[in-house]
């Protein structure tokens, strides 16, 4: 019954605003490429950028990674590309506005899906 409470509408504006808003942080690719990268954390709701739309030095960033991070196992599971990653994210989704979703926390099992 608790989800449902949770997806009742009302209580959506307070998962938005106690929900962790992903923030890119950007790494130099050996052959000089810079990418941004944002983690999604096991059993945290968490907001992602649709489309992510960052410069570095006024070159644009056209590469993002979306690193999974487990707080059971205290490890990172891996990365994949964050554009594929937020379609398979879609079912996990419980709201969305013009510019970004917000994304239920994830079970380890679920963190796992998405690696894939």
């Amino acid at each position: 019954m608790g989800i449902f409470n949770w997806l009742k509408k009302g209580n959506t504006a307070d998962v938005w605003r106690s929900a962790y808003v992903a923030k890119p942080h950007f790494y130099t690719k050996p052959d000089g490429v810079v990418f941004g990268a944002f983690a999604l954390t096991e059993e945290t709701a968490t907001v992602f950028p649709k489309a992510p739309n960052y410069a570095i030095s006024g070159k644009a960033i056209t590469e993002y990674r979306l690193m999974i991070v487990s707080t059971s196992k205290h490890a990172t599971m891996g990365d994949c590309d964050y554009f594929a990653a937020l379609q398979k994210l879609e079912p996990y989704q419980t709201d969305s506005s013009a510019e970004a979703v917000l994304i239920r926390g994830l079970s380890f099992a679920e963190l796992e899906r998405i690696k894939e």
